[in-house]
């Protein structure tokens, strides 16, 4: 553990104060053994196998996944610790002394922590389960439908692929799922495939908001990183998330890049074939068709034009050089305001703030301009500064002229 936190970068999220203090993590597995590094953070034990009500761990996977995740690291003095030392563990115990189990109990498990949620603040369940049969390697088996459930739920949830990689085809049930963050190994920075189109370990980009270039420079400088490391290649859901990442990365050349990729016609005119891209109906293809790509590309160019997750208003946030001129009318941002925007030479010049419920709303001030004249009702300010706010009534408007 001393020297993956190195590899993983763990002294960068904690310079950011994020060590897991107040975050509780599920952990199905074996169940957990109450290790002195592990003090009293073990906030629940619950048995799903034999209903005992104290933690053990007759098999001491769980354990040593608990210590990965959440070990204080007492015993070494503080060398091996895990990578979130102050989280709280909530141990669900589903798989026997042989590590074996049934997806019944899983599913149990995971309907038990989605109720307890609350109570016991879980915001990440850690599931160390593969089944590899037949009858389970499709989509729509319960173990990925009860994972899937949990996302939806507002969990993120951190899969397994199991052991039989590193070719296709090898990661295990319910690691299949598209949504949850599925985990698997190589050699120590040997990557298996540096192109895969897969980027949920950018979550915290989009559509989360712990990193951005403000903020987070150093993190946002680590996703540009992975993403030009990826490539711009991909299915339709792929390349619709990248548009987003470079969005919030505030590049909208590179957005607007894909958005055009994603447009590419998927139906090859010669052969009858079809790939990646978009049908003649503008259907995203898959292939063959998911509709991921085509509601993701949408709020890629939204992203491109409004963005309001920091807490402020950011007109253009991410403008191609050849989007000179434009408007829209009507969209919305976080908080409760309809926003509408006329841009010339690559420059907002008017934008109008509307209240649909009363509130302070921040507007960043855009690039490229230096002054904001804002009139509300019969009233007329100037701006001058990087930020402004903007106290606003229900229904009550505020038209903004940029110079």
């Amino acid at each position: 553990m001393d020297q993956a936190k190195k590899w993983i970068h763990c002294d960068g999220a904690y310079r950011l104060g994020l060590t897991g203090k107040g975050v509780g993590v599920a952990v199905l597995d074996t169940g957990i053994f109450p290790h002195r590094d592990f003090e009293n953070r073990i906030v629940v034990f619950n048995d799903m196998l034999k209903r005992r009500f104290l933690p053990y761990d007759d098999n001491g996977h769980g354990t040593h996944i608990s210590g990965i995740i959440g070990g204080k690291g007492l015993s070494s003095d503080g060398r091996y610790q895990g990578v979130a030392p102050e989280c709280s563990l909530i141990s669900v115990k589903v798989l026997d002394q042989k590590g074996n189990g049934f997806a019944s109990d899983v599913l149990s498990g995971l309907k038990w922590v989605e109720r307890h949620k609350q109570e016991y603040g879980i915001r990440i369940i850690n599931i160390s389960v593969g089944s590899f049969s037949k009858k389970g390697m499709s989509e729509d088996s319960a173990l990925v439908r009860g994972v899937d459930a949990a996302w939806d739920a507002g969990f993120v949830v951190v899969v397994a692929a199991g052991n039989n990689g590193p070719g296709q085809h090898t990661i295990t049930t319910p690691g299949i799922s598209r949504k949850v963050i599925t985990v698997g190994c190589s050699d120590d920075y040997k990557e298996v495939d540096v192109h895969h189109r897969h980027v949920s370990h950018l979550y915290g980009l989009h559509p989360g908001n712990l990193i951005s270039p403000e903020s987070t420079p150093e993190l946002a400088e680590a996703c540009r990183m992975t993403l030009n490391r990826r490539g711009d290649e991909g299915t339709g859901w792929s390349r619709a998330w990248k548009i987003n990442f470079w969005a919030r990365l505030g590049d909208g050349n590179r957005a607007w890049k894909l958005f055009k990729s994603l447009l590419h016609p998927a139906v090859d005119a010669a052969t009858g074939g079809h790939g990646s891209g978009t049908f003649p109906n503008l259907f995203c293809s898959h292939p063959p068709f998911q509709i991921d790509g085509n509601y993701g590309g949408a709020a890629g160019v939204g992203e491109m034009l409004l963005q309001s997750h920091e807490g402020f208003i950011h007109l253009l946030p991410a403008l191609p050089d050849s989007w000179t001129a434009g408007n829209f009318r009507g969209m919305r941002v976080r908080g409760g305001a309809s926003i509408d925007l006329d841009w010339k030479d690559g420059r907002a010049t008017r934008a109008v703030v509307t209240a649909l419920v009363p509130g302070k709303f921040t507007v960043k001030m855009p690039a490229s301009t230096v002054r904001a004249e804002v009139k509300v009702g019969g009233h007329t300010h100037t701006y001058k500064k990087p930020a402004f706010s903007l106290d606003l009534n229900k229904g009550e408007a505020a038209t903004i002229h940029f110079l």
